[in-house]
C-alpha cells in the first residue's frame, strides 16, 4: 500500500542504515498504516480479533497523545520517537503503571511493521517497558472469613 508520492516501502533502509532519508511521516499515512496494520495481524498472522480490538484501541490512545493540544509546538515526528512522553502522559491522566505498561507493550508490534514494512524509524529500538509494581502474595483470610466462606 503506497501512500502519497512518495513509495516508503522502497525507501526501508537496511540494518544499520541512517534513517534521515526516510521522510517524515504525517498522521494521515499513520492512521492507514494503522489500518493496514490490524489487517496484516488479523488474516496474515492469525491474531484473535479480541487482540486486533487492543491494538485499535491501544493506536487510539497514541493518536490522542499525539493530538493532545499541548504537544503544538511538536512535529509529528518527534512526538513517535518520545515513548517516554507517552508513558507520562498516560500516567498523569490516571492510567495505573499495569495498564500503562500493558499499552506500551500492545503498541510495540504496530511499530516494528512500520519499520519493516514501511521503513518508518522503530522508537521502540533500545527502549524499555515502563516499571510494573512487583506482584505481592494476596493476604491470608482471617479464621472467620474462612468460616463463613466453607459454612
Amino acid at each position: 500500500m503506497s501512500h502519497g508520492p512518495f513509495d516508503r516501502a522502497q525507501a526501508v533502509p537496511e540494518v544499520g542504515a541512517d534513517y534521515v532519508t526516510v521522510p517524515a511521516v504525517t498522521q494521515e499515512e499513520l492512521d492507514g498504516f494503522q489500518i493496514s496494520f490490524r489487517d496484516h495481524a488479523q488474516y496474515v498472522l492469525n491474531h484473535s480479533r479480541l487482540t486486533v480490538q487492543m491494538y485499535r484501541s491501544v493506536y487510539g490512545n497514541f493518536r490522542h497523545f499525539l493530538r493532545d493540544p499541548a504537544h503544538v509546538d511538536r512535529p509529528i515526528s518527534a512526538l513517535l520517537d518520545d515513548l517516554e512522553a507517552w508513558v507520562a502522559w498516560n500516567r498523569k491522566r490516571g492510567l495505573s503503571a499495569i495498564t500503562t505498561n500493558t499499552y506500551f507493550r500492545m503498541l510495540r508490534p504496530f511499530f516494528h511493521y512500520l519499520e519493516k514494512k514501511h521503513g518508518v524509524p522503530n522508537p521502540y529500538r533500545g527502549a524499555k517497558a515502563p516499571p510494573i509494581p512487583p506482584h505481592r502474595l494476596p493476604k491470608a483470610l482471617k479464621p472467620e472469613q474462612l468460616e463463613r466462606i466453607l459454612a
